[in-house]
Order: C-alpha cells, then sequence, then structure tokens
C-alpha cells in the first residue's frame, strides 16, 4: 500500500532532520508509555473503526492502536522513520502510506476513516498550508467522523525564525486559531484538553483538540444575541460594530490577531474605515436621518463624527460619491485637504467606537487595547463562520432602530435602502479592464484560449457572493466562457492548474496599479505583497477564500 514516495510541502529542513536522525529519534519516542492515551483513543472512535495515524513517525500510536481492535494505518513522508517503525513493529508492515501533510489528493489511502490522529505534525507546516492541510484531512473523514490532533504549546527553545537547535521548524498553532480553521471547515469542536510533556521537557505543554465533521449542526449565538436584542439601544453603534465585524470575519479574516489567552484583536482603524462606508449613504440624505436617540439638525449631542464626515460627503457630491471616493482612497489619489479630513473623521470614528459599544456592549465581549479592538475569540468564530447571515439581520435591526429613533418619520425600507447600498454595485471593473487592455497578447485566465476580438473581466469570487471589485478578484476571460461560471466558484482543481495564469495577472495588475493593488490584497490576506514570493501566499489565501464560501453559503462549483 502507498507506492512510491509523494512530494510533500512540509518544511524541508524538519524532513531531513527525521531522515537523518530516524533511529535515535524513533526509539525516544517510543520510549514514551503510550498507555496515556488508551482511554482517550478508546472514547474518540468507534470500536473496531478505520482510524489513520498521519504523521505515525515511530509507529508507537499506530501499534496502540492495532492493538486497541481498530482498523488502523498510518501515513509517514519520511522513509527512514517508516523503516524504524516497521523494524520495532513488524505488523505495521503494509500499513504506512509514504506521504505527508498536505496529503495529495490523488493519493490512494484505501477510502474514507472513521477517525484520524494527527499528533505533533501540524506545528512542522508552513504556515500559508495549513489550510491545504486541514482540508487534506477532512477529505479523508466520513461525515460524523471524528479528527484528534495535539500541537504544543509555547516552547522556550525556539528562535527568532520559529527553528529549535536542531532546525526543525516548529510553526506556533494558537489553539483558537486551530479551534477556528477546523470549525471553518465543518468540524465541530467535542473536547479540549492541556497536557504535560511526556518527554518531561521543562517549559513544554501540549494542546490537543478532538472534533467532529459534522457539518450541518449549528454553534450558538446566544451571547451575540444578547447584545443585538437584549441590550439598551441609544445610537446605532452596537450594530454597526457588529455589522463591521461581520464582514470583517466573512471577507478579511486574516486581519485579526490571535492573543494569548481565548480572544483576537482586529485594528481599530480597519472597523473605523467601514463604519465611514456604513454612514455615508446616511448621512448624505437631503432629508435628516438620526442615529442616536433625539438627534436632531443643530441639536446638542449630535453623532460625534457626522460633521467631519458631511464635509467629506459635500467635497465629493459632484465627484462620483461615495464610490470615487473608495476608489481614490485605496489608489492614495485623495486631495490633500479631503485625506486630512479623513484622518481625521476616521479618529472621531474611532473614539466613538472604543468609548462607546466596545465599552457598553453586554457580557464584557469587547474591550479596547492600544488601537485594537479586543474580541472573545469564540464570538470572533461565530462572526466568521455566520458572518453572511448576521449581518443581513444586524442592517434590518438598524433599519427598526433608525425608524424608532425617527419617531416614525423615516420609513424602515427607507433606510435599508441606503443601508444596503454597496459602492461597487455597478461592478466598476475599469482599472483591472486597462490593464488588459494593454496586454500584448491576452488569453483567457480559465481556458488558455487567445482573446483576440473582445472578452469579459471575471470576479475569481462572484461578485453576487461577496460584491468584490478588488482588483485580485477580476481577470480576463473568454466571454462565452464567463456567461457558463456566471455565479459559480472555480473548482479547487481548476485553480491549482491555473495558479500561473492568476498570479501572471496579478503581477500586471501590481505593475500598472500598485498602490491600489497592495492596498485591497492587503485588506484581503492580511499581508502586504512586498516579499519576494507574495505570489505564493496570496494565492492559498484565494484557495481558502473559495472553500470556505462554497462551504458556507453553499454554492456551486466549475470548471469549463
Amino acid at each position: 500500500m502507498g507506492g512510491a514516495f509523494a512530494e510533500v510541502n512540509m518544511d524541508q529542513s524538519t524532513l531531513n532532520y527525521y531522515d537523518g536522525c530516524a533511529a535515535e529519534t524513533a526509539a525516544k519516542y517510543r520510549a514514551v508509555d503510550p498507555s496515556a492515551w488508551q482511554q482517550q483513543f478508546k472514547e474518540a472512535f468507534p470500536a473496531g473503526g478505520r482510524v489513520l495515524d498521519v504523521g505515525s513517525g515511530s509507529g508507537r500510536d499506530l501499534a496502540l492502536l492495532l492493538q486497541l481492535g481498530f482498523e488502523a494505518y498510518g501515513t509517514e513522508p519520511v522513509e527512514g522513520m517508516r523503516t524504524e517503525a516497521i523494524r520495532a513493529f513488524p505488523k505495521l508492515e503494509g500499513r504506512i502510506f509514504p506521504f505527508g501533510l498536505p496529503v495529495p489528493e490523488e493519493a490512494d489511502l484505501g477510502g474514507q476513516y472513521d477517525g484520524i490522529i494527527c499528533s505533533a505534525v501540524f506545528q512542522h507546516i508552513p504556515e500559508a498550508d495549513r489550510f491545504n492541510a486541514a482540508f487534506s484531512l477532512k477529505r479523508l473523514l466520513r461525515e460524523k467522523g471524528r479528527l484528534w490532533i495535539s500541537v504544543p504549546g509555547e516552547r522556550p527553545d525556539l528562535d527568532a525564525g520559529h527553528r529549535d537547535p536542531t532546525g526543525r521548524l516548529f510553526q506556533p498553532v494558537h489553539p483558537e486559531y486551530l479551534v477556528l480553521l477546523f470549525e471553518r471547515l465543518g468540524f465541530q469542536l467535542v473536547r479540549r484538553w492541556e497536557e504535560t510533556d511526556r518527554l518531561g521537557r521543562p517549559g513544554f505543554h501540549w494542546n490537543s483538540f478532538l472534533f467532529e465533521l459534522d457539518s450541518v449542526r449549528g454553534r450558538p449565538l446566544d451571547r451575540i444575541e444578547g447584545v443585538l436584542n437584549r441590550d439598551r439601544k441609544t445610537a446605532t453603534y452596537k450594530l454597526a460594530l457588529f455589522r463591521a465585524l461581520s464582514e470583517l470575519g466573512t471577507l478579511q479574516n486574516h486581519q485579526a490577531e490571535w492573543l494569548p489567552g481565548r480572544e483576537v484583536a482586529l485594528p481599530l482603524r480597519l472597523i473605523a474605515e467601514k463604519w465611514f462606508r456604513y454612514y455615508w449613504p446616511l448621512f448624505e440624505s437631503t432629508e435628516f436621518i438620526p442615529q442616536n436617540n433625539g438627534e436632531q439638525p443643530m441639536c446638542a449631542k449630535p453623532v460625534a463624527f457626522r460633521k467631519r464626515q458631511m464635509e467629506i460627503i459635500e467635497a465629493y457630491r459632484s465627484r462620483g460619491g461615495l464610490s470615487q471616493f473608495l476608489m481614490d482612497s485605496a489608489s492614495g489619489e485623495l486631495p490633500e485637504p479631503v485625506k486630512q479630513q479623513y484622518q481625521e473623521t476616521l479618529r472621531s470614528i474611532g473614539s466613538t467606537i472604543k468609548d462607546g459599544p466596545v465599552v457598553y456592549a453586554s457580557g464584557n465581549m469587547f474591550r479596547y487595547d492600544k488601537g485594537r479592538v479586543v474580541v472573545e475569540a469564540g464570538a470572533w468564530r461565530e462572526f466568521c463562520q455566520l458572518g453572511h447571515w448576521i449581518e443581513p439581520a444586524v442592517v434590518l435591526r438598524w433599519a427598526e432602530e433608525t425608524n424608532r429613533m425617527s419617531g416614525g418619520r423615516v420609513t424602515v425600507a427607507e433606510v435599508l435602502n441606503r443601508l444596503v447600498v454597496n459602492p461597487t454595485e455597478e461592478r466598476n471593473v475599469g482599472a483591472a479592464k486597462d490593464v488588459f487592455d494593454g496586454m500584448a497578447e491576452k488569453r483567457c485566465v480559465w481556458t488558455d484560449k487567445a482573446l483576440r476580438t473582445g472578452y469579459a473581466v471575471d470576479h475569481v469570487i462572484p461578485f453576487s457572493l461577496w460584491h468584490c471589485n478588488d482588483l485580485w478578484n477580476l481577470l480576463p476571460c473568454d466571454a462565452r466562457v464567463n456567461g457558463s461560471k456566471s455565479d459559480k466558484l472555480p473548482e479547487r482543481g481548476l485553480l491549482f492548474q491555473r495558479k500561473e495564469a492568476i498570479v501572471f495577472c496579478w503581477e500586471s495588475v501590481k505593475q500598472r496599479h500598485e498602490r491600489r493593488f497592495e492596498y485591497e490584497l492587503t485588506n484581503f490576506t492580511g499581508e502586504k505583497p512586498t516579499a519576494a514570493n507574495w505570489q505564493d501566499g496570496a494565492f492559498q489565501r484565494l484557495v481558502e477564500a473559495v472553500e470556505v464560501t462554497a462551504i458556507q453559503r453553499g454554492a456551486e462549483r466549475w470548471r469549463p
């Protein structure tokens, strides 16, 4: 079983270490008594079920699984470790596949499994490959199958590059990030625990998790619902905050910084920029639309940032409104006076956020810390998982609250029409089209067909799903192919097949519209496209976004 050695994306220096020190390493790991995990394995997986040990290493846990009566197999990319495992446990002969993580999609591992063990492996995977690694584990599990995974906590022996003295990569894996990663793929957390190091190394500990693949069952939203439904409302600020977090969780979750403990931090400025966009259509109305109790023109306590933002709105009434403002801002082309007003407005909005809803939302869900809004990790995972459901509910409540604050003068329908205004509704793809028009030879990004007469600008993630006209999401496409794709998402294999063409278009657009491209891609990926290999990281984020959107939105997949 297994065949020839397969290419892996795990860190090469780490693989080289294990291959060169296989005998010594295997003996060290076999010396640890595996009985400590015996009860955990028996409780985690169905008796006699098929269980796969990913990264089986010395063979210790795989042998234990067989002893407990499971139909057990393993994967191990290092030949030396496979040899040592079979030497120590001859019954493992024919049961270890030569694959690492991510497990290649073409790999034949004998079908799906009732359970998977992935112990002390995930920390060796470069960050950009974590999603693919997790996705490959999902592919190997049956529905309701279970995943038992462990990763190290803080390690005192790592250098600045996250390597130990032997050169092995130990990329930190925040436990709350790991929960989010697998929950976004349809797993539900069953149990989590922290353990001491079985090798007795001081300062070392391990985080272990048991997940179940169950994409149907939901998660409780009681605390979020409590803030939205039961908190006293004197302004629309809490609704604006929840809307911003829903949008960030759905479209820009990589902007979150995972903190020690069960919290994440988001840049206050990023939330303020979204508030600026939300309130623009309300403020620009010729009929005054109040946004706190008792607010009227020239009243004593207006919305703190209304006056500053109105100055910008008036400056852009004849320039194209909000859509043009956002485009100018992303491209760094705001007139200097407007640019200064925008900075002042964002500071005012930021003060309103940190002194208002961050403080007064019930349940201590938020706090402010040095230019960041800190959110409970559990709540953040809900925004990431269900933001596309939470946001419409928040917008409706916002319209209802505005109707109440106006004494019924402003209708719910009128407010809704303004709140759902999307500055990208017109599908402004002009900047990308200018670049594609100037290409000496245009080819369809999906079929490689030469585009000699005309073409369409395709949204990789359909506009109907993300309303995103960012330059990274726009690619040249044959018009008929574009019509066939419509509102579907490209298949995973197609994305990898056309990676080179996608990256070429990105590089071309970046060369022509560098400021805007970098701004929009950074907002999407959380990383500036300045490193030598930025293309690979950005591509992996695109693949992740497509897969998660397909899972969350039930979108149809497509290939030409």
